[in-house]
């Protein structure tokens, strides 16, 4: 009698956006380096109101912090507000 075949196990096939997370540049987006880096760096170095309201510009500058939760002026080494 023929033997009979296990049936195939289903695979999961996983696809992962490396650009702009570990390789800095996007050759599909047509970004070098530099291109990349300052899209990072303005991603993540903005300020926001403390009262989370949306105007950062009409906002005294003590009434603002950085994305982190640090306080604009504070010193590098400085822990975000609680």
């Amino acid at each position: 009698a023929p033997k009979r075949r296990k049936p195939a196990l289903p695979r999961l096939v996983l696809h992962f956006d490396v650009n702009e997370t570990i390789m800095v540049s996007d050759p599909a987006g047509d970004d070098d380096f530099d291109a990349v880096l300052n899209k990072m760096v303005a991603k993540t170095a903005f300020a926001r109101r403390k009262d989370g309201g949306d105007d950062v510009r009409t906002a005294a500058l003590e009434d603002l912090e950085w994305r982190d939760g640090v306080a604009l002026g504070a010193s590098a080494d400085a822990e975000p507000d609680a």
